[in-house]
């Protein structure tokens, strides 16, 4: 995600800005590290921006949508059924990738804005990029973010 200083200078520069983003500082950092306001705010005040979630890993998608953008058409790319799992089937395969248990609690109660499943409809982002398809797994995901992170959780 550019930030939005660069965003609206762009957009005074006469460019249509397109934010790739995911939102991914919120998740690994909590909310207050959330780029949801930042990126409302450009939406509200910036007829120029539109944003598009996308795994950043997934430089085909972001090409395939550089090469042949489609005003106003927004997609989500959030795994589809090919990239998602339940929240207890995340845990156990996080304790399979880490060859450890992991510390975990479950609540009744559900947490704001989570949705109690979802799955991404890829169609049409497909329809419209056909040579394009998700390349990374859950299992993948997750074990790129344990390879990232293993010797900074084990330091503490």
């Amino acid at each position: 995600m550019v930030d939005s200083a660069a965003v609206r200078r762009l957009v005074e520069a006469g460019f249509e800005v397109v934010g790739f983003e995911n939102d991914m500082r919120a998740r690994l950092f909590g909310a207050d590290a959330s780029t949801e306001p930042v990126v409302r705010r450009l939406e509200d005040e910036l007829v120029e921006f539109r944003r598009r979630n996308i795994d950043i890993r997934d430089a085909e998608a972001c090409l395939a949508f550089h090469r042949a953008p489609r005003k106003a058409d927004v997609y989500n790319l959030g795994g589809g059924r090919f990239a998602n799992c339940s929240m207890l089937e995340a845990i156990r395969a996080c304790e399979n990738i880490a060859g450890r248990k992991l510390e975990w609690e479950l609540s009744d109660a559900a947490r704001i804005g989570d949705h109690r499943w979802w799955i991404s409809d890829l169609a049409e982002f497909q329809g419209d990029y056909p040579p394009w398809s998700l390349r990374y797994d859950i299992d993948a995901l997750l074990r790129d973010i344990y390879e990232a992170n293993a010797d900074h959780w084990a330091t503490g």
